[in-house]
């Protein structure tokens, strides 16, 4: 049966999300039950307890039927006081387990106060539970760390007044889904995917005098410049196949580990214009661009552990620590290219290597339901030894030369917010 606790602690943790534990309290005194002194043929009152016929250890007339004598039923209590129908229903199959005695939420198996099966009470699993599928559905607010400061732009006095960095990347929204099934009698499997909406940034510098300067040299185009800006864009996406295996608890914590793959892409492109001394910003022929395409794509193994700690039946804290090594398959696309379409040169590179990527989720959860809970919680990914549009910059642009030779000693971290809801069935 530990694999059917396991199966209800993971049912939750698929959203990083752990079956719910209750925290420990010391047991309420009970009052004795009212005896049931209804005559024959007359329903007892609604406050009696359940009873069930009992043999008795009396001494018995000889000939005769022993008396019927009562004893409480013991009930599953929902942590409010009463019992709920989905506990009673479920609970059928489960004659030997108990609730638990510190405050009523609910057992689990192997805490010494369960023989073999589970109440099944907010998010579980176990005897009499049966297998589920598992699902969430959440909203995510996240940004980038600040870019690389490649100086891009010179005042009349050599001064810099414009860089990447200027060009920072805005906040941005997205979402995320978790799917998965939760077998009864075996491992859990979780699908994960989340992806974010483009990431844009956008800096300038102007100068009516023309004495707007660059150390990058393009042929004279970014030289006595009247306008000069950056434009960045950024895209992430990520997809991950889990198997959920096992699962280890001692007192209010709870942890199951996990392996699996993951792809993760992420994309930037960064493009650097310049408009000529003289020129007119509305006519495209005057301005002057170069842009660096930038394309990551991460194939990996991931292992990890989903860890909560439950504060109450229905109220918990978790924290899901990933870690992979992936290999960065590289594309990288470098225009150089004027306004109304001319283009001076073009290059496509691509590169192989390995990469490192570490994610951190932690937050918490509250279960609305035994099958519907809410989490909110913050998110931390960081990767290295990715291709980035900042190291693609180099002093002499107006040739090709060493553009071929792929860039990808950067490094990367997205973090953000993330809310949601999950549900059971």
């Amino acid at each position: 049966m530990e694999s059917f606790r396991a199966c209800a602690l993971v049912a939750c943790a698929c959203l990083l999300v752990a079956a719910p534990r209750a925290a420990a309290q010391q047991p309420a005194p009970r009052s004795t039950p009212l005896p049931s002194i209804a005559s024959e043929g007359v329903v007892a009152a609604s406050y009696n307890l359940p009873h069930v016929r009992v043999a008795s250890n009396g001494p018995l007339l000889t000939g005769t039927e022993p008396p019927a004598v009562t004893e409480p039923v013991p009930q599953m209590i929902d942590g409010s006081g009463g019992t709920t129908q989905f506990e009673q229903a479920v609970h059928s199959g489960c004659p030997t387990c108990g609730p638990d005695p510190y405050n009523g939420y609910g057992s689990y198996y192997g805490e010494g106060y369960c023989d073999s099966c589970n109440t099944c009470g907010y998010g579980a699993y176990g005897c009499g539970c049966g297998s589920r599928w598992v699902g969430t559905l959440g909203g995510l607010v996240m940004g980038r760390s600040r870019a690389n400061a490649y100086t891009t732009t010179l005042d009349g006095g050599g001064g810099s007044v414009l860089n990447t960095q200027s060009a920072g990347a805005d906040w941005t929204g997205g979402w995320e889904i978790n799917a998965g099934y939760i077998s009864e009698a075996g491992p859990g499997v979780l699908f994960t995917y989340w992806g974010l909406a483009p990431m844009e940034g956008y800096a300038e510098a102007v100068d009516p005098g023309n004495s707007l300067s660059s150390p990058i040299n393009d042929g004279g185009f970014f030289q006595n410049s009247a306008e000069q800006n950056i434009l960045r864009n950024d895209q992430a996406e990520n997809y991950e196949l889990s198997l959920l295996v096992g699962a280890y608890s001692r007192g209010h914590w709870t942890m199951v580990p996990f392996a699996g793959f993951r792809y993760f892409r992420f994309d930037e492109s960064l493009r650097f214009g310049a408009l000529q001394g003289g020129g007119d910003p509305g006519t495209p022929s005057d301005w002057n661009y170069y842009r660096s395409q930038n394309i990551n794509n991460l194939y990996g193994g991931q292992f990890g552990a989903l860890i909560n700690y439950q504060f109450g039946g229905r109220f918990g804290w978790y924290l899901t620590p990933k870690v992979g090594l992936y290999g960065n398959q590289m594309t990288g696309r470098y225009r150089n290219y004027i306004g109304d379409g001319t283009t001076n040169y073009e290059v496509i590179a691509h590169k192989s290597n390995f990469a490192l990527l570490g994610e951190v989720n932690t937050g918490i959860n509250y279960f609305l339901r035994e099958n519907v809970f809410i989490y909110a919680g913050y998110r931390v990914v960081g990767v290295t030894n990715v291709a980035l549009g900042d190291d693609q910059l180099q002093t002499d642009l107006s040739v090709p030369t060493g553009l071929s030779d792929l860039r990808q000693s950067g490094s990367l971290i997205l973090h953000g917010v993330m809310i949601g809801g999950g549900w059971l069935f």
